[in-house]
C-alpha cells in the first residue's frame, strides 16, 4: 500500500469523515443487534446508562444549535450568555466522561475482548479528535465572551455565525462517534457480568 493510499485510508476512519465503522472493525464486534440491546436482560446498568447519557449530549447539542438558530435569525444579544455557559457545561461533561472512557473502560475492554482492540483504538482516536474539536469551540467561546465584556451593543454576527457552524459541524462529530461507541461497547456492557 503506498503511502499516499495508506493516508486515505486513514482520513476514511476519521471520525469526521466516517459513515459508519470500517469493514476490518465492525468484522469483530460482538454480534448483538442494536434492536435487541433494549430487550436483554443484560440491558439495565452501564448499558443503559450510556445510550441515555449519549442520547442527552445530543439533545443538549440540539438545543443549543436550535437557540443558536433562533439568536441568529433576531439578532438577539440578550441569550448568548447563556448559550455559552450552557455549551460550557456541555463540552465539560463530555470530557469528563470521555477521560472516564479512556482511562477505565477502554483499557479493560482491551485486555479483555482481545478482538476489540482496533475498534477501541478507533474510539481512542476519536477522543483525541474530540478533544480537539473542544479546544477550538473554547477558543471561540471565550472570543465570545470578550465581546460581550467590552459591552458592545452591537449583535456579533460572524461571531455567532462561527459558533453556530462549530456547533453544528461538532454535533455532526459526536453524532457520529456515540453510535459507533455504542455499537462497539454496549454489547460488551449487555453481554459481560462484570458490568
Amino acid at each position: 500500500m503506498s503511502q499516499r493510499s495508506r493516508h486515505q485510508a486513514q482520513l476514511s476512519r476519521h471520525v469526521s469523515k466516517r459513515t459508519g465503522l470500517p469493514p476490518e472493525i465492525r468484522q469483530h464486534l460482538i454480534p448483538l443487534s442494536r434492536e435487541l440491546w433494549s430487550k436483554h436482560k443484560g440491558y439495565s446498568g452501564k448499558a443503559s446508562f450510556f445510550i441515555e447519557y449519549h442520547q442527552n449530549i445530543i439533545n443538549n447539542l440540539s438545543t443549543i444549535q436550535s437557540q443558536l438558530t433562533r439568536s441568529l435569525d433576531h439578532s438577539n444579544q440578550s441569550g448568548i450568555q447563556r448559550l455559552i455557559h450552557q455549551t460550557k457545561q456541555l463540552l465539560k461533561s463530555l470530557d469528563h466522561h470521555h477521560k472516564i472512557e479512556d482511562q477505565m473502560y477502554f483499557p479493560y475492554f482491551k485486555q479483555n475482548n482481545r478482538n476489540l482492540i482496533n475498534a477501541v483504538e478507533l474510539l481512542e482516536k476519536d477522543h483525541k479528535s474530540v478533544e480537539q474539536k473542544i479546544h477550538q469551540l473554547h477558543k471561540l467561546l471565550t472570543k465570545l465572551e470578550l465581546y460581550l465584556i467590552k459591552a458592545n451593543k452591537t449583535y456579533p454576527f460572524a461571531l455567532m455565525v462561527q459558533f453556530f457552524e462549530a456547533v453544528q459541524e461538532f454535533e455532526k462529530m459526536i453524532r457520529r462517534h456515540l453510535f459507533d461507541e455504542e455499537e462497539i461497547i454496549i454489547p460488551i456492557f449487555i453481554l459481560d457480568k462484570s458490568f
